[in-house]
Parts: C-alpha cells; sequence; structure tokens
C-alpha cells in the first residue's frame, strides 16, 4: 500500500486546476510559455510545475493561485469559479 503524506487535493483544488487548464487551452497557451509567464509575474512555476498542478499531482497555494491569475490575466474569482471567466478576463494575454 502506497503511503500517501498529508491531505489529498479536494474538490476545491480539483476545480481550480481545471479552470486553470481551461483558462490557458482556451487561450492557446503551451506551458512553456505560462511557466515565462509566471516569471514576469514574480514567481516563476517550471512548465512541470504546471503540469503537475492541471493533472492534479500538486497542490495549488495562494501564491500560486496569485501569479497564475496574474499570468493569464484573469481574476482570482475567476480561477476560483466564484465569476465568469469571460466576464473576468482583464486584459488579453498576447503571445511575446
Amino acid at each position: 500500500m502506497e503511503r500517501q503524506r498529508g491531505n489529498g487535493i479536494g474538490e476545491d483544488g480539483e476545480r481550480i486546476a481545471g479552470n486553470i487548464s481551461m483558462v490557458r487551452k482556451t487561450r492557446g497557451i503551451d506551458l512553456r510559455y505560462l511557466s515565462a509567464a509566471t516569471r514576469e509575474a514574480g514567481r516563476y512555476m517550471s512548465p512541470s510545475a504546471l503540469s503537475k498542478l492541471e493533472n492534479l499531482d500538486r497542490k495549488i497555494d495562494v501564491d500560486d493561485l496569485f501569479v497564475l491569475a496574474d499570468a493569464l490575466a484573469v481574476s482570482v474569482d475567476a480561477l476560483l469559479g466564484l465569476s465568469d471567466h469571460e466576464v473576468a478576463v482583464r486584459v488579453p494575454l498576447a503571445k511575446r
């Protein structure tokens, strides 16, 4: 039997990860680009860390949530599922 450390990812964590993935994919952004955007937003997250987050292999913490909202140009509420993504979009993310 595999030992689980700490608490698993709950329903809220699953919803947030799904929202991050949905926003990223809807905008046609790959993990490497989002990773670079997190660096510019002030908290680097590697493509591997982002993939683990989206695949529920890594929990998201509050700092991650804020930097990802900034990097994706949506509100934290949108990632939490508290508002409509289309309404919450602040500025379209332009590929560089």
